[in-house]
């Protein structure tokens, strides 16, 4: 049986047309495929921009909710402050108009029962507008730069960073770590990249001025940690206060089960005429000191944002009397100075030069002055007299129980000049 062979021409046409013929199905096929990914890939588009503008829609609606809800909040807030009810208006009318028309009990009970939703310890309006003032205090409290810092010691990698990580990454190492931001996130744990970038950039630190900066992050760690356990401690006490209230009002309520509702409504508007008098007064209920709440300007001081220094602080009162003490101390020690050289040059121009040196007679002591004088008067009076006796009268007259410069009578022991030039020097 003989096998029929295949001409190996013939053969390689058929394998080349096979082969195109291939590349034009998968060619077809691919086409087919990049066309349904591109329609598909519009459907997506177009529910995803149905959806946004459904979103926008939505977001417009609870944008206005949200607003009327502000302003409604505020003028129930600030009804409630300043003190403005339509309800204490009827509550009145109705005690005084009590004995003349009958009224109804559950007439009397109803406006009571308003007043109480309000005003009670449990009252919405009264929960609302404790908690909108504790937040604009907590709000407050901090100024906006301390947060800002505050935030970015908190932050491991710098302010902003893990939002705009791939922006950065990008604009960083565009060929290498585009869209990488496990790369990017590796490369802000480098010891070369700083904690605050942010505010680096901002102020233009060196390198000197940005390691001061970092040993700082971990006192302010500290810092935020306890204002954060204090503020969870403030956040507990409001509440347990507005149980204590509640139960104090609980034992009211119990009593006011025993009493008529016209005795009620009596009682509050009688409260409410003297919510302005000093038992009323919160400092004078609770004990509270006002002065606890006051805020005194001479003891404010600004500093500058992140270097504080001495100088530059606003100066206290206390501060400027003690910069004008030592001002009147240094002109006092300048007067009595030029009074000392006056006192030498007069001494000088009668009694010959000291003894001491051009060096040191600019820190004389009137001491010296009056032992000098004194020695010059003893020398002229007894000329005759030999130097050992001389030197005797001298040491006994510089001796401190003999040269009593404090004393203050007229009769001292020292010669005239000399107990004129110690006088005029002490002054």
């Amino acid at each position: 049986m003989s096998m029929r062979v295949r001409n190996p021409k013939t053969q390689g046409n058929y394998l080349l047309k096979k082969n195109k013929e291939l590349n034009r199905k998968s060619a077809s096929q691919c086409r087919k495929r990049r066309k349904e990914y591109v329609e598909q890939l519009e459907k997506r588009v177009d529910f995803l921009e149905n959806e946004v503008h459904c979103l926008k829609r939505k977001l417009r609606f609870y944008e206005q909710k949200e607003k009327l809800e502000a302003l409604s909040q505020k003028e129930s807030i600030l009804q409630y402050l300043t003190g403005k009810y339509d309800e204490y208006d009827k509550l009145e009318s109705i005690v005084d108009n009590y004995e003349k028309t009958n009224i109804e009990e559950t007439e009397i009970n109803k406006i009571i029962n308003t007043i109480k939703i309000r005003q009670s310890s449990q009252g919405f309006v009264r929960k609302q507008t404790v908690n909108y003032l504790l937040k604009k205090v907590i709000e407050k409290i901090v100024p906006g730069h301390v947060k800002y810092i505050v935030s970015s010691c908190a932050n491991e990698n710098g302010y902003f960073e893990k939002a705009r990580g791939r922006k950065l990454a990008k604009n960083l190492e565009a060929k290498t770590q585009r869209g990488k931001y496990v790369d990017y996130a590796q490369k802000c744990r480098d010891p070369e990249n700083h904690i605050w970038k942010e505010i680096i950039y901002a102020m233009g630190l060196n390198s000197e001025e940005i390691k001061l900066l970092k040993k700082q992050r971990a006192k302010i760690l500290k810092f935020k940690e306890k204002f954060s356990n204090n503020l969870s401690k403030f956040l507990k006490i409001k509440k347990e206060m507005f149980k204590i209230s509640a139960d104090i009002e609980k034992i009211l309520d119990d009593v006011g089960t025993n009493v008529k509702p016209i005795q009620i409504a009596r009682f509050l508007k009688y409260v409410d005429k003297i919510k302005h008098r000093k038992e009323m007064d919160v400092f004078h209920l609770w004990g509270v000191k006002s002065n606890k709440f006051r805020v005194r300007k001479d003891k404010i001081g600004t500093q500058d944002l992140l270097c504080p220094s001495i100088e530059k602080v606003r100066p206290t009162y206390a501060l400027v009397k003690k910069k004008e003490k030592k001002k009147m101390k240094s002109e006092n020690d300048k007067k009595i100075a030029s009074q000392l050289e006056m006192n030498k040059l007069k001494f000088e121009s009668t009694h010959g030069k000291l003894k001491n040196s051009p060096t040191q007679s600019n820190n004389i002591s009137p001491d010296q002055i009056a032992k000098e004088i004194l020695a010059n008067e003893i020398k002229q009076e007894y000329k005759s007299d030999d130097e050992d006796s001389l030197q005797v009268k001298i040491n006994l007259t510089q001796n401190p129980a003999f040269l009593n410069l404090n004393h203050d009578s007229d009769d001292s022991g020292l010669p005239d000049s000399a107990c004129e030039s110690v006088s005029s020097s002490e002054e």
